[in-house]
């Protein structure tokens, strides 16, 4: 028998969901038309969906049709995988210029490099933002090449973060990236 309540928790579910497909759907293509920018380029042809077997997902997270990248339910935590052409990780760390977060509207909280296992390094930056006035959580990956950069995006209400932080980044690290 289905109740009130448990009718209130379906919904709520479905609203929470709804709310992050417009965040990731309206918010995310800002976000790739400001990387875009920053980077000199408004050709929209250089950047790409990447493979989403290129990282291990963290625990939890699970893959959604018609999203290049998992969602994490209970954190309501978004990671979409891209791939910029034309570009190497020297130009994605020179446009994370104080210009950048100015321009969308962010604070930068850190910036710093791992080691993966492939021999390769990846930048990673930690940004906060307000989204309809919630404080959220960015982090951006960067690794690659000569001639593409794989860029990681992953964006989770700040208060999730203390929970999230460690999984997400060792996910990150489980980066491998083949270019083409």
């Amino acid at each position: 028998m289905i109740t009130t309540q448990d009718s209130f928790r379906s919904l709520k579910g479905f609203f929470t969901l709804l709310f992050l497909f417009h965040l990731v759907f309206v918010y995310g293509q800002e976000d790739r038309r400001a990387n875009l920018d920053a980077t000199n380029t408004d050709d929209q042809s250089n950047v790409y969906s990447a493979s989403l077997d290129c990282i291990v997902a963290p625990e939890g997270f699970q893959k959604i049709d018609g999203y290049n990248g998992y969602y994490h339910a209970t954190t309501g935590t978004s990671l979409m995988m891209n791939v910029v052409k034309g570009r190497t990780i020297v130009d994605a760390e020179e446009s994370l210029n104080e210009e950048y977060y100015k321009n969308i509207q962010a604070d930068l909280l850190s910036k710093f490099r791992v080691s993966l296992a492939d021999g390769k390094e990846m930048l990673i930056v930690k940004i906060k933002l307000y989204i309809d006035g919630e404080p959220f959580i960015r982090y951006q990956g960067f690794t690659g090449g000569l001639n593409e950069v794989l860029w990681l995006l992953a964006t989770l209400p700040e208060k999730y973060d203390s929970v999230v932080q460690g999984p997400l980044l060792n996910s990150f690290k489980t980066t491998k990236f083949a270019q083409r």
